[in-house]
């Protein structure tokens, strides 16, 4: 019993699930040929990677400066908070256009289609990094009570963390603090947008009745 409740509280197996889930998310993009749909998956992989990188950020990455304790290490921290500003401006961009694209003609549509791709490429490269480098070197150097805290920090993490990129926020100090109050501004976005787009969905699938 002891076994089990130690691997169900493994902080790093619940970021890999994260990541099996974008994996997961960008195969049903690929598999897909309506736009309608892929924007909805789009809108998908937006918050889980907006909920991923968050708890990345508040407790995961500071502890790459604080348990690995090599001359790599500010090098590698550094190096995950700029992937995560650059794919924060991206899915902004991503949030800004893409169902304007349903207006677009097929080529237009694939181009914006080939940027998805691209981007979630770059992602998944980020993600194996961390899988195979980051997770292993914490979990070596982390007590188990460390691990159990961890764990629970990102579960509560995953509750109210941002599910917009917000590329201008910082992403270093404050957001312990910060991003719970975004969270919940968000929420509220989201309920707002949610009927935003089931009301454009109808009116784009009446106009091609």
């Amino acid at each position: 019993m002891v076994e089990s409740s130690i691997l169900l509280n493994d902080p790093f197996k619940l970021l890999i699930k994260d990541h099996d889930n974008v994996r997961e998310l960008f195969n049903n993009f690929k598999s897909i040929s309506s736009q309608q749909q892929k924007i909805l998956i789009i809108e998908q992989f937006i918050k889980e990677i907006c909920i991923h990188s968050s708890i990345e950020e508040r407790f995961v990455y500071p502890l790459i400066t604080s348990k690995i304790r090599d001359s790599g290490a500010k090098m590698i921290s550094d190096r995950n908070y700029l992937d995560h500003q650059q794919a924060k401006e991206v899915l902004q961009y991503f949030i800004d256009h893409m169902h304007s694209t349903l207006t677009l003609n097929q080529n237009e549509q694939l181009l914006f289609n080939k940027t998805v791709e691209k981007f979630i490429m770059d992602l998944l490269d980020h993600m194996s990094e961390e899988e195979q480098f980051v997770f292993p070197k914490l979990t070596s150097l982390m007590t188990q009570q460390e691990m159990s805290e961890l764990y629970s920090d990102l579960v509560r993490g995953k509750e109210n963390a941002p599910t917009l990129p917000h590329p201008k926020a910082p992403m270093k100090m404050g957001t312990k603090l910060l991003h719970p109050i975004t969270g919940a501004m968000d929420k509220l976005m989201h309920g707002g947008k949610e009927e935003e787009t089931r009301v454009s969905s109808t009116t784009h699938e009446n106009v091609n009745m």
